[in-house]
């Protein structure tokens, strides 16, 4: 078989679709589509687009995360337009100015009323209403033909737009899809704004795969539990994840011992990846963990590093540079060197500023080599082919992984009236703004009027959390902000607070001093808002993870925003409305029986048994979960022990489902634990798989407890892999993670809890 060409990301789009018209290609939490179902929805668009519009047209994205979305991007590259992405959340200023700049054609957004085009930009609106999926139109797929103008911070006071070929992103997604080894059994998850670059690889590179893309609803990116049950409930395999949000999953995991055994491949990218992050995430999975480097200048990443636990560094590298891109490293003189300034040949990233005012300076024309190099700004050290980050040759920072240019930001605060001079910093992972006023108003006064003009110009990450007033800004001979010496000028911190009241209670000092801790003051009340007090939603997710596991309470991140103050979470905790590990209330479940006495299974219990009878042909039940677990040091012995007294432990793992539709659990179930040891004439992969082929299709006997067998395979180096199979009889899907946390604790050396359980089925998810 030949494999396929692709020259172009459109190519990636109708190749999935002729290929596997009636696998899944995205779903939510309601409903699955097909990629026959995409492809009628996106032609729809894509008639309607060419039927207005010539080719080569820019489209503007303007919509929640959502089918129709991943309709439209597909819609506007097949009709040879290219799109123009947003974030829904911009303000109204930032959007016209995008529309306007792109020179777009149209606009395309989920609902008409969501914004009113300004008269000035002449814009169109395309509704999703009425759409004729069985329209024609001219399939187009030109390598060299634009395929999207992204547009990030810059240093002038506006956005600048990035313009990128079709072919150049297509070979950055497929250099990065086979170095991660994914396939069309990848599981994506779709969180990621469009209007951030590293989105297309949760929609892009699942195209080229031909997998699937699951979607998180918009609001849900920023809270770590919807995050991980996103992940569990989707059976996520391919994950991309910032740092900083990537340290908040792995508390998370931790705090509520949750593992993340779906994913396979984990990508960070967009901040500094640090080895306590690596050290924190991978005890929770079986993941690769790569540390990737890109953006949009490169129409993807270019460079990547595995990660490892226990590595003896700060900071992980961001690796190798992909085979088959040219770079260089330059120093102050600009000559090759081990550390210096990263140039990309331009025939790899195939992107170019809109502006050619912003093109001066950034692109080098390299006459000896006959190739032109975009510079990066990016300061590298380069140690056997490995990069490691240095810093920036500029003042672009990353706050929660989206570029910001100080620049802009600055702009727009001296376009403010009472703002005589102004510069940003990052500082902690936050920006923070230092203020010179004109003395008109009072500070804190002047502080909200600053916030609010900015808020009708900036989207949200780009707006500062501190503000620092002073006299004067200190400059260089040249008349240039001296930004090394802002820090050390006499300088006062303006907070939005208005309360005075200290703690009272010991449980509200404790919760006062760690938002002192992280907020650097505590000049404020217990009844101040966090955000107005500078905290950002990247510290809301960790503060929540680390008020649970102190008070032994199972705070949200939704319960953090509803009760944003500190008296309102120590009265929220006092109620002990919040138990860490409180039983689900379950409809229908039956009610408490004797353990050797028949009970009833449940109206799910009985659809579970009919289905799978019948599939069957036999009195058994087919397996429908498998586990595998790793294990650093083999102990056949340890396993089987652990195993037991887990079963022993839990009633609710001896269930006996009798042939008359009833169950019991039985007072004593010996757990089926065997050790099998692979050929020595073969690898050891390629006998685990042909281990699990056989497993996968093994039936598991109703009449014996309990329904769940493990299989342990020692490996030569003195690790070893158990292997679960599991029934959903007994064990739903959150039960069977809770089987395999148990297991693992256990094998660390923690103590097996006993668990009462008042009845079957889901009371092993319970605890």
């Amino acid at each position: 078989m030949t494999e396929p060409t692709f020259e172009s990301v459109t190519s990636f789009y109708t190749h999935a679709v002729s290929a596997a018209p009636d696998a899944i290609a995205f779903c939510t939490e309601s409903r699955q589509y097909t990629y026959r179902e995409l492809y009628l929805r996106s032609s729809g668009i894509a008639a309607a687009l060419q039927a207005k519009f010539p080719a080569g047209s820019r489209i503007g994205v303007l919509m929640s995360r959502s089918f129709e979305l991943y309709a439209a991007i597909w819609g506007i590259l097949s009709a040879g337009m290219t799109f123009v992405p947003m974030d829904a959340g911009y303000p109204q200023e930032r959007i016209d100015f995008i529309l306007n700049d792109s020179e777009a054609a149209a606009v395309l957004c989920d609902d008409s009323s969501f914004f009113e085009c300004q008269a000035a930009c002449k814009m169109h609106i395309a509704d999703f209403a009425d759409l004729d999926e069985n329209a024609s139109f001219d399939a187009v797929c030109n390598p060299e033909a634009l395929i999207a103008v992204f547009y990030t911070s810059g240093s002038s006071g506006t956005p600048k737009g990035i313009l990128t070929k079709q072919a150049a992103m297509a070979k950055q997604i497929i250099r990065f899809a086979v170095y991660l080894g994914l396939d069309n059994t990848s599981r994506f998850l779709f969180k990621t704004p469009i209007s951030f670059h590293a989105a297309i690889y949760e929609y892009f590179m699942c195209m080229y795969v031909g997998g699937c893309a699951c979607i998180l609803e918009s609001g849900k990116e920023q809270d770590p539990e919807q995050l991980v049950q996103a992940i569990t409930n989707h059976q996520i395999t391919a994950l991309f994840a910032v740092p900083s949000m990537l340290q908040n999953i792995a508390q998370y995991c931790r705090v509520h011992q949750v593992r993340l055994d779906s994913l396979h491949q984990i990508w960070a990218a967009g901040e500094a990846l640090y080895q306590a992050t690596v050290d924190k995430m991978l005890p929770y999975t079986n993941a690769a963990l790569y540390s990737s480097f890109g953006g949009s200048e490169y129409a993807g990443m270019i460079a990547a590093c595995p990660c490892e636990i226990g590595v003896d560094q700060i900071v992980v590298p961001i690796g190798k540079i992909f085979d088959g891109i040219d770079y260089v490293l330059l120093d102050e003189s600009m000559q090759p060197a081990k550390q210096g300034i990263l140039y990309v040949n331009t025939a790899v990233t195939g992107s170019r500023y809109k502006d050619d005012a912003r093109n001066e300076g950034r692109f080098l024309t390299d006459d000896a080599n006959a190739r032109t190099l975009f510079c990066s700004n990016d300061t590298f050290i380069e140690e056997n082919g490995i990069l490691r980050f240095l810093g920036r040759s500029d003042d672009v920072v990353k706050i929660r992984g989206m570029r910001v240019d100080p620049g802009e930001v600055e702009g727009c605060l001296r376009a403010v009236d009472a703002v005589t001079d102004a510069a940003v910093l990052a500082e902690d992972g936050k920006l923070t703004a230092y203020l010179v006023q004109d003395g008109l108003q009072d500070d804190r006064s002047f502080v909200r009027i600053v916030t609010e003009a900015l808020q009708a110009k900036l989207p949200a990450y780009m707006i500062p959390s501190v503000w620092m007033l002073t006299d004067h800004l200190p400059k260089l001979t040249s008349g240039k902000k001296d930004r090394k010496k802002i820090k050390q000028c006499a300088c006062r911190r303006i907070l939005l607070s208005t309360d005075t009241e200290k703690p009272q209670s010991d449980l509200q000092k404790e919760i006062f001093a760690v938002w002192s801790d992280i907020l650097h003051t505590d000049a404020f009340g217990i009844h101040d808002h966090f955000s107005e007090l500078g905290g950002v939603s990247i510290e809301i997710a960790a503060m929540t993870e680390t008020l649970s596991e102190k008070y032994g309470v199972a705070l949200r991140y939704t319960d953090f925003m509803e009760n944003p103050t500190v008296a309102g979470l120590a009265e929220l905790i006092e109620s002990g409305k919040k138990p860490l590990l409180s039983r689900k209330t379950l409809l229908g479940a039956p009610e408490a029986e004797p353990y050797d006495k028949p009970f009833p299974l449940t109206s799910l219990q009985q659809s579970y048994l009919v289905e799978r009878t019948d599939a069957s042909g036999t009195d058994g039940v087919s397996t429908h979960a498998y586990f595998e677990i790793s294990v650093l040091h083999y102990d056949y012995q340890k396993i089987c022990d652990i195993l037991q007294q887990i079963t022993d432990s839990t009633p609710s793992l001896r269930i006996v489902v009798r042939p008359d539709g009833t169950q019991y659990i039985a007072s004593s179930a010996a757990v089926r634990v065997s050790e099998w040891i692979p050929d020595a004439d073969i690898s050891f992969e390629t006998a685990l798989e042909s281990l699990r082929q056989k497993l996968n299709r093994q039936i598991l006997d109703l009449s014996h407890a309990p329904l769940f067998e493990a299989v342990c395979v020692p490996k030569d180096n003195g690790s070893g892999t158990v292997i679960l199979l599991t029934d959903n009889l007994i064990l739903d899907g959150m039960s069977c993670i809770r089987l395999v946390n148990a297991f693992t604790a256990a094998y660390s050396g923690a103590e097996i809890a006993v668990n009462h359980a008042d009845y079957s089925f889901y009371d092993y998810a319970a605890y």
